[in-house]
């Protein structure tokens, strides 16, 4: 054998698979031809790849379905979750309901000279006769810089709803059904304004809302102040403020406790209970 033939034995054993100790004696390469690596996938041989979850060793056929259904109450208690979620996420986004209020004048009050922002003004202090989810009400402003309209709408909101609310409601809750005159009127009105506009710092003669001088208003006003308690975080208010929308915007009032929404307070906690025990 010549050089030349032997080059090309050399090139067709390999191509057809040989390592090069068998290019002489022409035995088979052990191997998969062409380095595949699926048999099946080469030449049809080969069993299939198996595709679905085999049953564990020794478990029955019964036991298999238990895990199903448990996997499947599983995926079913994870989505109940979720949905729960996004109705709480949908309630919290919703906007409040708004309820409409009507100003039926004012009640006791005395007109008292103050000082706002270093602006001097001059109103009546005292209350305000409100008619709010079909009961007739007396109600006290939380809110200076606006005018009260005859007819509004109004959103629950609780006396924590801004700064010196807790305060305010504190007043209002101890001292709105001891009121017998005007002046007891202006004073409660007057302290309601002061723990609203400077609730970090006391002083009817100081601050952003003050007087310029003592009046019968402003003694009373000091008594109330001075049964606020050193510490409120504890304290669990029965008074509510209504917030003014703002189509009109009216005055924020602090008012008694609507009967109505008492009574939803109390049933929703026996509601809930009565949904625990049916589920």
């Amino acid at each position: 054998m010549n050089a030349e033939s032997f080059r090309a034995r050399k090139r067709s054993a390999r191509q057809a698979g040989f390592y090069r100790a068998q290019i002489v004696t022409g035995t088979p390469r052990r191997g998969r031809p062409g380095g595949c690596k699926s048999p099946s996938r080469w030449s049809g041989q080969g069993s299939p790849r198996k595709t679905h979850r085999q049953p564990r060793r020794g478990e029955s056929n019964g036991r298999k379905e238990e895990r199903k259904a448990s996997r499947k109450g599983t995926h079913m208690h994870r989505n109940t979750r979720v949905a729960l979620m996004a109705l709480g996420l949908a309630a919290i986004a919703a906007p409040a309901l708004a309820n409409p209020i009507s100003f039926n004048g004012v009640g006791l009050y005395e007109t008292v000279s103050y000082k706002l922002d270093g602006e001097s003004k001059s109103t009546k202090a005292g209350q305000l006769l409100i008619e709010f989810n079909n009961q007739d009400l007396i109600a006290y402003c939380v809110d200076l810089r606006h005018t009260i309209k005859s007819d509004w709408n109004v959103d629950v909101k609780p006396a924590n709803f801004f700064s010196g609310g807790k305060a305010a409601a504190f007043l209002y809750d101890t001292f709105a059904s001891t009121v017998t005159n005007s002046v007891q009127a202006a004073a409660l009105q007057v302290a309601i304004w002061e723990v609203i506009e400077d609730w970090n710092w006391i002083n009817l003669f100081g601050g952003d809302f003050k007087f310029t001088n003592a009046t019968n208003v402003t003694q009373q006003a000091q008594v109330y102040l001075n049964a606020l308690p050193g510490n409120l975080s504890n304290y669990s208010p029965t008074a509510f403020i209504l917030e003014s929308g703002n189509y009109p915007r009216s005055q924020h009032l602090i008012v008694p406790e609507p009967t109505t929404l008492a009574a939803l307070l109390v049933g929703l906690p026996m509601l809930l209970r009565g949904r625990r025990r049916a589920a």
